[in-house]
């Protein structure tokens, strides 16, 4: 998508420049332990990406701008 394009444009006359963009998912999984420490280990460790119920919705968590010459940019289709 290119800068100052779209509805999420707050500085049309700032310069453009590439940022990476981070995506998360949420899933889920019941994991029998005796502390949240180790459940969040055996999950780490153990789990199998089919062993997490996935939810089909993601979310952006972070922007940084990329100064990376000759890389592929996303721009948004007209």
């Amino acid at each position: 998508m290119q800068a100052g394009r779209s509805p999420y444009n707050a500085e049309a006359n700032s310069p453009q420049r590439v940022y990476g963009v981070v995506f998360a998912r949420t899933g889920y999984a019941e994991v029998m332990a005796c502390s949240e420490e180790e459940a969040r280990q055996i999950a780490d460790n153990e789990l199998k990406y089919e062993d997490v119920a996935w939810d089909d919705d993601w979310h952006s968590t972070d922007a940084l701008p990329v100064d990376i010459p000759g890389h592929i940019v996303y721009e948004k289709r007209r």
